[in-house]
């Protein structure tokens, strides 16, 4: 039974191009569901005689109004290459209470939003930033003002029946954050690619993806290290340890056990090659003990899973512990957005793709930094991390 989709595709390209100009970071999947609610990208696909499995780029760009498609193909590429399709398939997992999303678990076809197989998903390694922020939030400008909020005084306080209620005060100010435009390109013939099929195309978007990926890690971690204000003043805090030039699983349980105080569960490390090697050849990290009881009614502050992620700016001394439901938020100016005159007009002859996004520290003390280079004695926490 037709669903009406022959001939949507170029429309729907267009109209999916002009809204991401203005900032909204749409996908296809998510447009079909707006216009075409009893349709799958699968159906477009069909409807318009295209197997990505079979269909040759060649095939593809014969066709006026399926040529439109390439666009969106060479995007998938990049998202998943980068781990953005990934995270918006967990992120509305979560929301539906399901295993997974895609848009047809029976049909492996390259569709914008699908996991493909576990070739993918371990290309979306290469990202990282998108594990450690809360959520990404659009902007409408490349120097977006965000409210800031400091909840420090305002904690809650025992009280006796009948007693008045000691206040808190709660500091409401703002700050200003960057927003960056992360571009790339890529230029290649369109005979090298024009009798590949559709899904081994995207492949090379993939990689592309990653690119990209590794430029917003380098940002994350530099945010992470000194926060998103020229003066630092949302900078991490860094505190020392017992045994200079060593770090020690008393170092870490420390850290915890304040975070765990404070209501910030750390989840993550953040570090570099030579700090995550001091990390993984700890012997509390090497034999697997973490956060695992050894008696069945004992409970820790550590848990027994931590991800470890490598941080280009993270100097080689330091370890940072970060909880990351509180810690980051990404906000996004612009999505990824492709050139389509370029690839359609001048025959895949150059491809350019380009996302204008920043990130912020949401809050402050939801990170921690360790530094092993100096003693915990004469750098202990801030005052800001006192739990009264």
């Amino acid at each position: 039974m037709s669903l009406g989709l022959k001939g949507k595709i170029k429309p729907t390209v267009l109209e999916l191009q002009e809204r991401r100009e203005k900032g909204e970071n749409i996908t296809l999947r998510e447009f079909m569901q707006e216009r075409f609610p009893a349709a799958t990208v699968n159906h477009l696909y069909a409807e318009n005689d295209i197997d990505p499995r079979r269909t040759t780029v060649e095939q593809l760009m014969k066709d006026e109004e399926n040529a439109y498609l390439m666009v969106e193909i060479a995007r998938d590429g990049v998202c998943r290459g980068a781990g953005l399709t990934q995270r918006e398939i967990l992120r509305q997992a979560r929301a539906a209470n399901l295993a997974a999303i895609t848009t047809d678990p029976t049909n492996r076809a390259i569709t914008p939003e699908q996991y493909l197989d576990p070739v993918t998903v371990g290309m979306a390694e290469a990202a990282f930033f998108n594990d450690l922020i809360l959520d990404e939030v659009p902007v409408d400008s490349l120097q977006p003002v965000m409210p800031k909020i400091d909840l420090s005084d305002a904690k809650p306080k025992k009280t006796r029946e009948g007693s008045k209620i000691e206040l808190g005060t709660v500091t409401y100010g703002s700050k200003t954050v960057p927003v960056y435009t992360y571009a790339l390109g890529i230029e290649f013939t369109y005979e090298s690619i024009k009798f590949n099929r559709l899904n081994l195309v995207s492949r090379y978007f993939e990689d592309l993806g990653m690119r990209m990926a590794a430029l917003k890690n380098d940002e994350l971690s530099a945010v992470a290290l000194n926060g998103d204000q020229a003066d630092l003043s949302e900078s991490s805090a860094v505190i020392g340890v017992d045994t200079v030039n060593s770090f020690l699983w008393k170092d870490v349980v420390r850290v915890f056990n304040r975070m765990k105080r404070m209501g910030r569960n750390i989840n993550a490390v953040l570090a570099s090659e030579d700090s995550a090697n001091d990390w993984e050849n700890m012997a509390e990290v090497k034999n697997r003990v973490l956060g695992t009881p050894r008696l069945a009614n004992r409970r820790t502050s550590i848990p027994s899973d931590l991800d470890v992620y490598i941080g280009g700016s993270i100097p080689s001394t330091q370890l940072q512990f970060i909880s990351t439901m509180l810690a980051f938020l990404q906000l996004t100016a612009q999505g990824v957005l492709f050139e389509t005159d370029k690839i359609i007009s001048k025959r895949m002859e150059e491809a350019y793709v380009s996302e204008s996004c920043g990130f912020m520290v949401f809050q402050r003390d939801a990170r921690i930094t360790v530094d092993k280079s100096i003693a915990y004695s004469g750098n202990q926490f801030p005052s800001w991390f006192n739990v009264k």
